[in-house]
């Protein structure tokens, strides 16, 4: 079964949250704050070191305005899409404490675990509940919970927990899945030798037990891969690509699983279907972290995967990424759901964010600008006038090759705030147009825009102090020029550059101070600096 969403109120550091997991991967990020160790306590419960768990004092939230007195923590399976011949009438045990969700289309068991906590004294229950979410009255709940730990049986890696890397021979069953692995990807296919094959394997053997869980690689005894090494597994993540074998993926999924859990001390169940939970996803190597991602893409369990860097967005579809954002009352998920977008914009996002801008996704903010000359010339603009844009988690985005509208849809979708600046042309026209006719009322589109009262910004700096500057780089000479003004701007720009234009400009600002950036540009920083705050607030 599939871990299908899990509700937590009232848990360690989360208030209120409720969050849908994807049936492949699931990639939470977000800020430092936002909740990811509690996240992971919770769903520790469902591991089988904490079968029948027992909420503890420091489970319940507690903040400087209100200490809750009760917990409830709700994990919702449903059944695998992927796999057909699972039903639940396969589990007697579970067949009698699930039922039919017309939304979901799916069986579904819901668990649910409550606690309260009067005058110090902690009770904890534990059932399955209804669709209503009634409780299920059941005898023999400990074995029913049991086989639904046993067929979904989740793992949760950590980068502080210590593992020794283990080789093939280390178990009997872990030797049989190998031989079979190795069987599988050696059939039909000459572009991998034997010793390629050791290779690759050890090297994802190293990659699950160690790089991505330990991040402590100074044991000398461990034998590192080479380059080579990791080469060989990206040329068996190739191969895995390409093949249509359902069989050889089931007998990677045992073979990886069966080393996880040999690893954690027990044996992977017979037709389990593991889930598989990393904290701190990537933070190794880019080369490593490619590399892995791919692999994991390949074991055919779910996963879920916590992360602070950009390096994974590129490998993502849109669904797989969920971003976590913390205000002062609750937790807030946010995700794009499968066709929600149109494929135009779903491509258009893939491309101009996930693929040229990963980094953005973790920003609060979004200052949509027309080309790359506004980001080289608005950041430092910004902190002439006191302000680090980066600090306050707004994130400087170019939309003219994309569209402002995709942008602004998936900003949205995503729960990121979102400022649009265009130049005064036709085209800075037409984009201030589709911004209007997005905004509900005129309040929203003067909270969300502003348009240059010039033909683009060169020519609205010029205009606002920094003709000089132009006069300089064109002519030599800041002295009046009998010149329509775009043509010295032209004239500058082929004697120099826009970037060296531009950093120009910046150097001009920076000597004079905060006093020399236009008036229409430093309001735009405070509007776009509140919408960064006030996506935190409200």
């Amino acid at each position: 079964m599939l871990l299908h969403s899990v509700e937590i109120q009232g848990f360690k550091g989360i208030k209120d949250l409720y969050m849908n997991f994807n049936s492949d991967i699931s990639v939470l990020i977000g800020e430092n704050s936002w909740g990811s160790s509690s996240l992971l306590a919770a769903l520790a419960v469902i591991t089988k070191e904490n079968f029948l768990y027992d909420c503890q004092d420091h489970d319940f939230y507690h903040d400087e305005d209100c200490s809750e007195e009760c917990l409830t923590l709700r994990f919702t399976y449903i059944e695998n899409p992927l796999v057909t011949e699972e039903s639940l009438q396969v589990y007697p045990e579970l067949a009698d404490v699930s039922y039919f969700s017309p939304q979901l289309r799916k069986n579904v068991v819901c668990y649910q675990v409550t606690a309260n906590r009067v005058e110090g004294k902690i009770t904890t229950y534990h059932h399955f509940i209804d669709d209503n979410e009634e409780i299920i009255e059941t005898d023999n709940f400990p074995i029913r919970l049991r086989r639904l730990l046993d067929i979904s049986p989740l793992i949760i890696f950590r980068s502080n927990r210590r593992y020794e890397p283990i080789l093939k021979n280390e178990d009997q069953r872990v030797k049989a899945f190998y031989d079979l692995l190795a069987q599988q990807l050696s059939k039909d296919n000459d572009s991998l030798t034997e010793r390629e094959l050791k290779q690759g394997l050890y090297a994802a053997t190293l990659l699950l037990t160690y790089y991505l869980v330990n991040n402590k690689q100074d044991e000398e005894h461990i034998k590192k891969p080479t380059l080579e090494d990791w080469q060989v597994l990206d040329k068996i993540n190739d191969l895995l690509d390409q093949m249509d074998n359902a069989t050889a993926r089931n007998v990677m999924m045992k073979f990886f699983s069966s080393i996880i859990f040999y690893r954690m001390g027990y044996s992977l169940p017979e037709n389990a279907l593991p889930i598989l939970c990393l904290k701190n996803f990537g933070n190794t190597h880019p080369i490593v972290t490619s590399v892995g991602m791919r692999l994991l893409n390949n074991i055919p369990v779910q996963k879920i995967l916590t992360s602070n860097t950009s390096d994974l967005i590129p490998m993502l579809a849109l669904p797989n990424v969920i971003r976590i954002s913390r205000s002062e009352s609750e937790i807030v998920a946010n995700q794009v759901m499968p066709k929600e977008l149109s494929a135009s914009t779903n491509r258009k996002v893939l491309f101009h964010i996930f693929h040229r801008r990963p980094v953005a996704l973790f920003a609060r903010c979004w200052f949509l600008v027309e080309g790359e000359t506004e980001i080289w010339l608005l950041r430092e603009l910004a902190e002439i006038c006191g302000h680090n844009l980066n600090a306050e988690g707004i994130a400087l985005v170019e939309f003219a090759q994309c569209g402002v509208l995709p942008l602004i849809e998936y900003a949205e979708a995503m729960g990121i705030e979102w400022y649009v600046m265009s130049d005064g042309d036709a085209a800075g026209r037409h984009y201030a147009k589709t911004v209007r006719s997005h905004c509900r009322d005129k309040e929203t589109y003067y909270r969300h825009m502003t348009q240059l009262p010039s033909r683009d910004i060169e020519n609205f700096l010029f205009q606002k102090g920094f003709s000089s500057v132009y006069k300089e780089i064109a002519y030599g000479s800041s002295e009046f020029v009998n010149v329509p003004v775009h043509e010295i701007i032209q004239k500058a720009i082929q004697k120099s550059s826009k970037p060296d234009l531009a950093l120009a400009v910046c150097d001009y600002a920076r000597v004079r101070g905060a006093r020399a950036i236009p008036n229409l540009l430093q309001k735009t920083f405070k509007k776009v600096i509140e919408l960064s705050k006030g996506s935190m607030s409200n």
